[in-house]
């Protein structure tokens, strides 16, 4: 028997903030193609949560996507993710698009009671759940969690998260780890244990990570226990994410204006000098002529009287 993991898929009828390419239909062949790959291995799909972008998605998203998952014959199992819930909130998801997903049989939930898929007990977790969930004694248990695990830090102080060679250490009684939340994949071992990450569906943000990711689902073979990666072909993402806007430079007036300003020695002054002062000595050292002094000085004037 294969499991076929596919992580975050973030579906959404809008386009992320720079995204320039046809972000939609781009997002609909990703998860065709992991469903087309769950097809040739017969393989119930396991996702890893935040299956919507939004607890409120869009009624075209749902009438596009929920026939997919309604069709497929193998069934689709997912926790909820933090962006599946309004609110983070567990007490939501009946009013959710995820809730709506499970109430019409397209995808199964998966929480702290077992769904049980052939010799397997399946478990959902996320940071919203209370506890732990336990594993089933004589079956092969497989957890899939929405909590934020690493594989390595990802700056030198960091304590703060969960990492994965931890995790699996600590967390025995299940054969299978599987994690979303993070968007970038990994496989780690310990013995025949795994925990993996099989990385987010699609690139969201202009990010060094998701500039650098290779959407792709992993396929996990229980009979050795091995997991293979499948990557799917995607454009460069230098034809998908418009580059970040260049950090405009001052100009030279302005930067010379600055200096003069700087160098008015306000604070040794025992009384707060006028602003129309002030100005006439700024623009005296900056050479404008004596018709804009007269019109800076008037509308100085002018606004020292609005204030009063």
């Amino acid at each position: 028997m294969k499991f076929v993991l596919v992580g975050d898929a973030h579906l959404r009828d809008t386009a992320p903030a720079r995204r320039v390419d046809d972000f939609v239909s781009a997002q609909e062949s990703k998860l065709r193609a992991a469903f087309s790959i769950g097809l040739e291995n017969k393989a119930p799909i396991i996702m890893t949560g935040d299956v919507f972008d939004s607890h409120d998605a869009a009624l075209g998203t749902l009438v596009k996507y929920l026939p997919i998952f309604q069709s497929y014959p193998y069934g689709v199992y997912s926790p909820p993710g933090n962006h599946d819930l309004y609110g983070a909130s567990l007490s939501t998801i009946g009013r959710s698009a995820l809730g709506v997903a499970v109430a019409s049989n397209a995808i199964r939930l998966l929480s702290h009671e077992p769904v049980i898929v052939g010799d397997f007990a399946l478990f959902g977790h996320s940071y919203m759940h209370k506890g732990k969930p336990l594993p089933l004694d004589g079956r092969r248990n497989i957890l899939v969690t929405h909590e934020m695990v690493l594989m390595d830090k990802l700056w030198k102080e960091q304590e703060d998260f969960l990492f994965a060679d931890d995790y699996l250490r600590k967390s025995l009684g299940w054969e299978l780890i599987v994690c979303g939340h993070y968007h970038y994949s990994f496989i780690k071992e310990r013995g025949s244990r795994k925990i993996i990450n099989p990385g987010a569906l699609v690139r969201i943000k202009a990010s060094k990570g998701d500039m650098a990711l290779k959407p792709g689902v992993v396929v996990y073979d229980t009979e050795n226990k091995s997991a293979n990666r499948i990557s799917f072909d995607v454009e460069p993402s230098s034809k998908v994410f418009k580059p970040a806007p260049k950090k405009l430079k001052p100009s030279e007036d302005l930067v010379e204006f600055a200096g003069i300003l700087a160098q008015q020695n306000l604070s040794k002054s025992a009384e707060v000098p006028r602003f129309d002062s002030v100005l006439l000595d700024v623009v005296s050292q900056s050479g404008c002529s004596e018709e804009t002094k007269k019109l800076l000085i008037k509308y100085s004037a002018d606004l020292e009287g609005d204030s009063g």
